[in-house]
């Protein structure tokens, strides 16, 4: 699941030209549509984290847990926005003009989550960790019952009543309403844990599957129809914590459990599938600085259908290619850990 997460997130950069809005041009349908199948990227990213760090106490202790993640993703993390920070602001300015950053500058983007555009996830990511050990605390049979009730209301409170809100025009104060212990992306991990751990039959697969159908179809029509109307990009469909997506998300990651066990059966599928796997996190780490290299020095055409579809495969590829040879270097295992 997690190689197929890093593989979708490369599709939505390499799809970068949805952000040109265009009501005439052909490109803009196609980027809209590409644009919302792998809205949920970054998502299932979040819910793979309830599922592989929610059971983290049954191999060990809070202290090594922190030290882990510290290690796998916080030393990476400020390594290579560090890295970035240099890249845009000093060795490719946009404007060519080297900027002049202070230690405070460099430390707001750090904790912003901005030294590299793409790397804004990291931070909602670390305030997952931070809840996983409290969310541990919850007996295990109770769990399911718990994480459950939380995901349902989320869906009620911080989904349905303002997209309604949104879209009907109601004008109400929802921000009033909002639960605090319901804020931010926790709903994903636990229901990442929820769909793993549970059972569902043939009926709730349907309405499971359907209401992601749905969403999806709800995602690309609106945004279209809505955004030709306003002549701008329309967000009214599009938010990682509104109802589409997390509709469309909850039922993602189901169909890639269900479908998972099947197709692994395909020898060369499973052994890829194993190779992938520990270069996922590098492709996160890595991407910018290609996708960035291609919008300022190359001549390729960025709208082209072609190279939004096949592009991603070929990065990936390059990108094991750079991780095998910096993981030769003990810095390099360090800040491209597996």
């Amino acid at each position: 699941m997690s190689v197929s997460s890093a593989i979708m997130v490369t599709f939505l950069h390499a799809n970068n030209c949805f952000w040109i809005f265009s009501a005439t041009e052909r490109y803009w349908k196609s980027a809209n549509i590409i644009e919302s199948i792998f809205y949920c990227a970054v998502p299932l990213f979040f819910m793979i984290s309830g599922v592989t760090l929610m059971d983290y106490s049954k191999k060990y202790s809070t202290k090594t847990f922190v030290k882990k993640r510290m290690k796998k993703v916080m030393i990476p993390y400020v390594f290579w926005s560090l890295i970035g920070i240099f890249w845009t602001h000093y060795l490719f300015p946009w404007n060519g003009q080297k900027a002049v950053l202070s230690f405070k500058d460099i430390v707001a983007f750090l904790v912003n989550g901005n030294g590299i555009r793409y790397f804004w996830f990291f931070i909602p990511l670390f305030m997952i960790y931070i809840s996983i050990p409290f969310l541990t605390s919850i007996d295990e049979k109770k769990r399911i019952k718990i994480f459950s009730g939380y995901v349902v209301l989320y869906l009620l409170i911080n989904g349905l009543i303002p997209f309604f809100n949104s879209f009907f025009s109601l004008e109400w104060n929802t921000s009033s309403w909002a639960i605090p212990v319901m804020g931010g992306y926790l709903v994903y991990p636990l229901a990442g844990y929820v769909i793993h751990h549970s059972e569902f039959s043939k009926s709730q697969k349907r309405f499971i599957y359907c209401a992601g159908i749905i969403s999806l179809i709800v995602m690309i029509l609106g945004t279209y129809f809505s955004s030709i109307r306003i002549g701008a990009i329309s967000e009214l469909f599009r938010g990682d914590k509104n109802l589409p997506c997390l509709l469309y998300s909850f039922s993602s990651f189901l169909f890639i459990k269900d479908i998972f066990p099947k197709i692994k059966r395909i020898d060369w599928f499973r052994k890829g599938i194993a190779f992938f796997r520990s270069y996922t996190f590098s492709i996160y780490l890595l991407q910018f600085f290609i996708f960035d290299w291609i919008e300022r020095f190359s001549v390729v055409d960025q709208r082209s259908i072609l190279y939004r579809l096949y592009f991603p495969f070929v990065l990936c590829t390059f990108i094991v290619g750079i991780t095998k040879f910096i993981r030769l270097f003990s810095l390099g295992r360090l800040v491209l850990p597996k």
